[in-house]
């Protein structure tokens, strides 16, 4: 019976129940706390998502049926975060089929770099009510890849998988990249004849290319139809492709390599190795690069695929971080999931080279081990934290209304109110919290509502606030009002209640 050129891996599931189960712990022990606690801040005290038009105006045009269609519009973590696994290991189990992980304890390892990414951890974090969103994105242009590398027949597939993952979050095309990429590289590997990878790689940059002209149309058409007007914010799609000058694309070329192999070498998740924990990933980086250059003689590669073989790899930190280019240096760590993807090359090399120490293997083995370890470590302490800033957020705020409403001439409901700065800001509030200094969410505030206040009241208090003109304070008030707590901190000015939170 002829194999079908597009059959999922289901039957390397079967065989390795042990890794699906073990894949199921090794989620939940990062993770877990996150989907049973409360942890809302930032843009996630949006805990009803009826932010649709605004979804569209940054080019995330698929989120909105998402929430309304499928997942619901509140943001329950527990509901997410099982979704959230369900896409996560599918597209785990496919990018290991990708790169050709074979035995269990390597994929295994695969796995939990995979679902223990620091990618993932941040957005549990701060975006909860996105991260199934964004692991849907994920699974999408994973997909794209799969299905592009096992047959370029269906390529119009491939298309659609892409523009979809581009409709939920832009950022993680860059994983479906990295996997045509790696494609090219085992064909490079593997000696394969010049004329028929060069035309392979023509048409994987032409699905990238359509897949991107595709999804630009349907932005637009989006933008045409709800009658709204692309974001000119960090995240909007505005100045997409307006780098100004020739200048900046050189600045803006060079800043995603350098970004890359920073982000690469210099993770934020290994707490417990804080002074070496550039060690893993180099180690990961020797070993690879000493088994492609063994396999390259081994293979005895001709002098065009040695010159191709040193471009790709030259391309490579361009390739699994060129959203960095693209959006002109507005990348940060919840845009670089890819990152995590490429050391998973070194499973490959080991199988094609037939690799047989057992000492370098260990070596290789023990450096995953770390760096999944010290990812859950990281999720972990992250997710305390940010329970912890949730906790203090009540405590506060609960103090902030109570002197509201101890002011004299205060009307809940009718009165509005005008606050003066925010309390991250506040010094009397902020400090550093003991032992939390790493990087991620930050390590010095105390409190999580910042600049989504008016939504913490709404939604995560449900209290019946009215908010002024939140325009500079009359100069009669800001002489006479102190900073929160002290006693004055609130004045009523012509049936305005001012509150001064921070400078």
């Amino acid at each position: 019976m002829k194999k079908n050129p597009l059959t999922l891996p289901i039957d390397n599931i079967k065989q390795n129940k042990i890794v699906l189960l073990l894949s199921v712990i090794i989620f939940f022990i990062c993770h877990a706390y996150c989907f049973m606690n409360i942890t809302y801040s930032h843009d996630s005290l949006m805990i009803y998502q009826n932010d649709g038009l605004w979804q569209i105006s940054i080019g995330r045009f698929l989120q909105p049926l998402y929430n309304v269609f499928f997942r619901g519009c509140i943001s329950a973590p527990l509901l997410i975060g099982t979704i959230e696994f369900i896409y996560a290991i599918i597209a785990s189990f496919l990018i290991i089929e990708i790169i050709e992980i074979k035995e269990p304890f390597q994929k295994i390892l695969a796995i939990s770099i995979l679902l223990t990414s620091t990618t993932l951890t941040l957005t549990n974090a701060t975006y909860i009510n996105k991260s199934d969103i964004f692991m849907l994105a994920l699974l999408f242009a994973t997909a794209g890849a799969y299905v592009a590398i096992k047959n370029l027949k269906f390529s119009f597939v491939a298309i659609i998988f892409f523009v979809a993952s581009l409709g939920l979050y832009q950022a993680y095309l860059q994983v479906g990249v990295v996997l045509l990429m790696f494609d090219i590289f085992k064909d490079i590997i593997n000696n394969k004849d010049f004329k028929k990878f060069i035309k392979k790689s023509v048409i994987y940059v032409a699905i990238i290319l359509s897949s991107l002209i595709i999804y630009f149309g349907f932005f637009k058409l989006c933008l045409h139809i709800f009658h709204i007007k692309p974001a000119n914010t960090y995240n909007g799609l505005s100045n997409v492709g307006d780098f100004g000058s020739f200048k900046n694309i050189i600045v803006c070329f060079l800043g995603a390599y350098k970004y890359a192999i920073r982000g690469l070498l210099k993770p934020v998740t290994i707490l417990t190795y804080d002074k070496f924990k550039s060690i893993p990933i180099i180690i990961i980086i020797l070993i690879s690069t000493s088994l492609i250059i063994f396999q390259s003689f081994k293979n005895k590669l001709s002098k065009v695929n040695i010159i191709l073989l040193v471009l790709l790899l030259l391309l490579l930190p361009f390739g699994y971080n060129f959203v960095y280019f693209i959006s002109q240096g507005m990348e940060h760590d919840l845009m670089t999931y890819s990152f995590c993807v490429v050391p998973l090359f070194a499973f490959f090399l080991i199988r094609c080279s037939n690799l047989k120490s057992k000492i370098i293997k260990i070596i290789l083995y023990t450096a995953f081990l770390i760096i999944s370890f010290n990812n859950i470590i990281y999720a972990n302490q992250i997710y305390v934290k940010k329970n912890l800033e949730r906790e203090s957020t009540l405590s506060i705020v609960t103090r902030v209304i109570d002197r509201i409403e101890q002011t004299e001439g205060y009307t809940p409901k009718e009165t509005p109110v005008v606050f003066i700065g925010g309390i991250e800001n506040n010094p009397n509030l902020s400090t550093v919290r003991c032992g939390f200094t790493y990087e991620g969410t930050g390590n010095s505030s105390t409190v999580t509502a910042t600049y989504n206040l008016p939504t913490y009241f709404y939604e995560y208090l449900s209290y019946p606030i009215k908010f002024g003109n939140q325009e500079h304070a009359p100069d009669e008030v800001l002489s006479k009002i102190q900073l929160f707590p002290a006693k004055d901190c609130t004045i009523m000015h012509e049936g305005i209640l001012y509150m001064k939170l921070s400078d």
